[in-house]
């Protein structure tokens, strides 16, 4: 979901960035009970760029393979690989009888 993010955010162009300030500021208006000064506008959007670009793409990508690495995706993994071919073994068992009977 974060991969889709980065890539649709920039795309969509100055559009993205006016409607993160807005959001953010209506956050930050309901929480605290003003909005974002300029600077905090700025720094936002320049966060958004770095986080939306080739940076962003690292971290996402470590992120990842931390997640994979982790423990559950180590059996998980493992698991779906050995149902799918146990379920191609079917499949395949299931095609060449039928083609004994005919």
């Amino acid at each position: 979901m974060v991969g889709i993010f980065q890539a649709v955010f920039p795309a969509v162009g100055f559009k993205s960035y006016q409607h993160t300030l807005i959001i953010v500021n209506a956050i930050m208006k309901a929480l605290i009970g003003r909005d974002l000064s300029f600077a905090g506008n700025v720094a936002l959007t320049r966060t958004m760029v770095i986080f939306t670009g080739p940076i962003g793409w690292i971290i996402t990508g470590l992120w990842t393979a931390i997640d994979i690495a982790g423990p559950a995706y180590r059996v998980t993994i493992p698991a779906v690989i050995q149902v799918a071919a146990l379920r191609q073994k079917y499949l395949y068992e299931n095609q060449a009888e039928r083609v004994e009977h005919i």
